[in-house]
């Protein structure tokens, strides 16, 4: 036994260093900035801190889990003729300024930790928009939908406004491209996009192409990030803004041509630092790899459009346009239902337009240089 046990460690260090040994040729055949060399250099050198991560991202979990105990369990409440003040649990400001950013309460300078009449409305909400049971306080399946990664643009409840004083704004309708038939889109220089990524924005433009082609005749072609109507690029996010949860956002903003006259265009951010994983990534997506922040591309490329577009997030978990990834069914690249019956309300003759939403450039930090950073896990 003792032989055996030794053969097998033997065969694990040999493995290991065959493991460093590859890393090593691999980094010797390509540039030192190619996407290929870091990610293959990540594999052994980010197990750690990925480890650290996913250890962090279970205490917080649990954390909230206590959390919904407290808001599930409240204490017994006082004697009718007793004056109800609101319960007080440390750290419900956070739930607070959560539900503001996806439009489920009113925005406020200093949010309290009272769970006061306005939050319970505001959960409410949020639970009937997910099809959640609802119970207006913090139960277990609401939590593990908090938990999840998702799009920065507001399920509900925002305004459209798009002008010089409001020159960037969240995507809603058609109106910010008009009656255009073709529609250009770039990448950001800085990113370095290698091929393999681009093709996949490529596909996303093609498949929605054909799925509103019964309804409007719009195609996409790729131009020069500075001349696209839209514009794709890779950002670090600003984390006083927004949580870790956020993925990606679409944007519209009123920016100046080379004539001098205002001209609205499109942008699609998304986070550098998530694990972008391609179509033909032989990774498997599933609810591990999500942990860590592994991220179908393609899903969120989808997703992206249809908000450029004129559509809104769907309640239905089925749609590409549902917020949240999920981790049973993180890859959506095919149009369900209701998607189709939004593009149908977006583009009806009767539709008009419908402008866009405000929004604060806040969210995101200047991008990070350098587009092989994306598979370095922090």
């Amino acid at each position: 036994m003792a032989i055996r046990m030794r053969a097998f460690l033997s065969t694990l260090l040999l493995l290991f260093f065959f493991t460093l040994f590859v890393i090593e040729t691999e980094s010797q055949k390509v540039p030192k900035n190619n996407i290929l060399t870091r990610f293959l250099e990540s594999r052994i050198g980010g197990i750690v801190k990925r480890v650290t991560k996913k250890i962090v991202k279970h205490e917080a979990k649990e954390t909230l889990k206590d959390f919904a105990n407290q808001t599930m369990n409240p204490p017994a409440p006082p004697p009718s003729d007793a004056p109800v003040s609101p319960e007080k649990i440390d750290g419900l400001h956070f739930l607070k300024e959560y539900l503001n950013d996806y439009g489920y309460i009113q925005e406020n300078d200093s949010y309290t930790d009272l769970m006061d009449s306005d939050t319970v409305s505001a959960i409410r909400s949020y639970q009937t928009f997910f099809n959640l049971p609802v119970t207006g306080n913090l139960s277990y399946e609401t939590v593990e939908q908090l938990l999840l990664f998702r799009c920065a643009v507001p399920d509900v409840n925002f305004t459209y406004n798009l002008s010089p004083s409001n020159n960037v704004s969240w995507p809603k309708g058609k109106n910010w491209f008009s009656n255009r038939t073709n529609l250009t889109y770039g990448f950001l220089p800085e990113n370095d996009i290698p091929d393999n990524f681009t093709e996949v924005f490529r596909d996303s433009f093609q498949r929605w192409s054909e799925a509103i082609s019964e309804v409007v005749n719009l195609t996409f072609m790729e131009t020069r990030y500075d001349d696209a109507d839209i514009k794709i690029g890779f950002y670090t996010f600003n984390s006083k803004t927004v949580g870790g949860e956020v993925v990606g956002t679409s944007l519209i903003e009123l920016a100046s041509n080379d004539g001098g006259d205002d001209v609205a265009v499109g942008n699609m951010l998304l986070d550098v630092t998530k694990y972008w994983a391609l179509p033909n990534d032989t990774l498997k997506l599933n609810s591990t790899t999500l942990e860590y922040g592994v991220i179908d591309l393609d899903d969120v490329v989808m997703h992206h459009i249809g908000h450029l577009l004129g559509l809104s997030h769907s309640s239905h978990n089925e749609s590409v346009m549902y917020p949240y990834i999920l981790p049973e069914n993180q890859r959506k690249v095919q149009l369900s239902h209701d998607d189709k019956q939004q593009i149908n309300q977006v583009y009806s003759p009767h539709e008009n337009g419908n402008g866009v939403g405000y929004s604060p450039w806040g969210l995101i930090n200047t991008p990070l240089l350098g587009f092989a950073c994306m598979f370095l896990l922090y």
